[in-house]
């Protein structure tokens, strides 16, 4: 790895670490990188003042952490009130109203639309569990042909593939 790429991925993680500490968030820190574990124990050391999470914040924590553990680029611009606003009441694909933490297929999913880009403003969507997790690591070449079928297929009408 290039090491100004390394040098900006081992800041990411310590930022990541620090702001778990902020919001309250020990959740599966042993299992993260190194440089997430330094910046929550920096974090331990100075004592900010702590923070109960909102929903947003718990999901852009729960995004930069996936971004952290897969090796991703998260753009500084992706940001709870980002989420925020980029929240819907149905999902867009299958048109279900969408739940929050209840760990139904309805529950609410950030997504990467191109799945080879990073977590940055204009490749983010909110949509139904369901919808992300048929979608998976899908290109826009298959979720293409997925909607030209005659029948459902994982999980999905031809209609929801065709609005993904």
């Amino acid at each position: 790895m290039d090491s100004t790429l390394e040098a900006t991925c081992i800041e990411a993680g310590r930022r990541l670490g620090y702001d778990l500490y902020v919001y309250r968030s020990r959740r599966e820190i042993d299992r993260l990188p190194a440089s997430v574990r330094e910046g929550f124990d920096h974090a331990a050391a100075r004592g900010p003042a702590r923070e109960a999470p909102d929903r947003f914040t718990r999901k852009w924590l729960q995004l930069r952490t996936q971004a952290v553990v897969r090796g991703r680029s998260f753009d500084e611009q992706v940001t709870p009130l980002l989420l925020q606003k980029l929240d819907v009441a149905q999902c867009p694909v299958t048109r279900v109203a969408l739940t929050h933490g209840e760990l139904k297929d309805s529950d609410w999913s950030v997504d990467r639309l191109n799945n080879d880009g990073g977590y940055a403003p204009n490749n983010l969507a909110v949509m139904s569990t369901r919808a992300n997790k048929a979608k998976g690591r899908r290109s826009f070449e298959e979720v293409q042909h997925l909607a030209c079928l005659d029948a459902p297929s994982e999980g999905l009408q031809p209609i929801e593939w065709l609005r993904m």
